[in-house]
């Protein structure tokens, strides 16, 4: 019991150090700011939700050179 705590605590402590040193390059570098006005300044395409979901299967049955009118699923949950 003894040897989880330590190594809980250490990782705690190497989380916070870990957390000040991205803090200290973050405030002199600025890098995260730069790269989310950046990216706030593009135009950015409006692409429907399931756009990449119909794209990946028109691309898996364009390879399988098979024509498929319905697909089932099948999903299998443990409990």
């Amino acid at each position: 019991m003894m040897k989880k705590n330590v190594v809980i605590i250490s990782l705690l402590i190497l989380n916070v150090l870990c957390c000040v040193v991205l803090y200290k390059m973050e405030s002199r570098t600025h890098y995260l700011q730069h790269y989310i006005e950046r990216r706030n300044g593009m135009e950015q395409e409006k692409l429907p939700a399931d756009y990449w979901c119909i794209q990946g299967w028109s691309n898996t049955l364009a390879k399988l050179d098979y024509d498929a009118d319905v697909v089932f699923f099948w999903s299998f949950t443990y409990l």
